[in-house]
């Protein structure tokens, strides 16, 4: 995951309604209205918009667990810019933690079927 640069943080600070769905929207809204010449704003929102969209799972800033991979269980860690993943012997039971904001617990856990 990309972290956001000064200027994005910026930019969705002036945009956000509180949620990432309405910031997503107000942000594609907004970038309709651009002029052609205002390529520096549209490069900007565009790389916001990235961002966000990758986003998917909600903010996440660290996961980490051992879950059953079907022949072989794997530990992993996940951090923003960086992860690994190792094979591991077997648990009796997946375990999955995630820290961060605006989670999407449903989505998190049809990820990892459980």
């Amino acid at each position: 995951m990309k972290h956001f640069t000064y200027e994005e943080m910026e930019l969705m600070s002036i945009y956000d309604p509180g949620t990432r769905e309405g910031l997503i929207a107000n942000l594609e809204e907004m970038r309709g209205f651009l002029e052609p010449d205002e390529d520096e704003l549209r490069e900007l929102t565009d790389s916001a918009l990235e961002k966000l969209d990758s986003c998917a799972y909600g903010m996440i800033l660290r996961a980490k667990g051992i879950v059953d991979g079907g022949d072989t269980w794997y530990e992993f860690d996940m951090v923003p810019g960086e992860h690994e993943i190792r094979a591991c012997g077997p648990d009796v039971t997946g375990k999955l933690c995630v820290i961060g904001s605006d989670l999407k617990e449903h989505e998190i856990a049809a990820l990892f079927h459980v």
